[in-house]
């Protein structure tokens, strides 16, 4: 069985993408930003974002500033993000944090995979114990399954399986 790969955390310590005055948009409030007019019609104001500034437009949402992204292949680039450029825990510790944190969602790059790759097996089994395409695996999900019989076992070679395909299970 091949050893898991480790994790790399350094990104951590690098500075935050805080300073995005040279990306064209606009701010709004000192404090709100544009929270309200998002929360009043989000679509008029992406499209008024698109139409003034592009596709990437910066913008202030209570006091954090960010980016208005539209476009299916910028969607594409941070939904993949294969350069492992954009840090969902830098994105969202300050909202989401304290609520929840080391969580899943807050986790970024091997880190998430791996610890996604743990969750799915404690829950729905080592991969190939389901049909990939069973539509109620969900609902056994929601209803968890008893404890695992050889968890350890079973824990290692999904996590085995997982390293040596770089995929996880579906």
């Amino acid at each position: 069985m091949s050893r898991p790969a480790a994790v790399e955390l350094g990104y951590r310590c690098a500075p935050d993408a805080t300073d995005l005055a040279h990306i064209p948009g606009r701010g709004g409030w000192p404090v709100f930003g544009r929270t309200l007019e998002v929360l009043r019609d989000l679509h008029a104001v992406a499209a008024g974002n698109v139409r003034e500034w592009g596709e990437v437009s910066r913008l202030r949402l209570l006091g954090q500033g960010g980016l208005m992204v539209t476009g299916a292949d910028h969607y594409q680039r941070i939904f993949q993000d294969t350069e492992q450029i954009f840090s969902a825990e830098k994105g969202y510790d300050r909202q989401l944090g304290a609520f929840y944190p080391r969580g899943l969602l807050l986790m970024d790059f091997d880190e998430h995979r791996a610890n996604r790759c743990l969750l799915y097996t404690s829950v729905a089994g080592a991969p190939g114990d389901h049909d990939p395409h069973d539509r109620l695996l969900w609902f056994r999900l929601a209803r968890l399954q008893p404890p695992l019989r050889p968890a350890p076992r079973r824990i290692a070679n999904t996590i085995a399986g997982c390293n040596s395909t770089g995929n996880m299970p579906p």
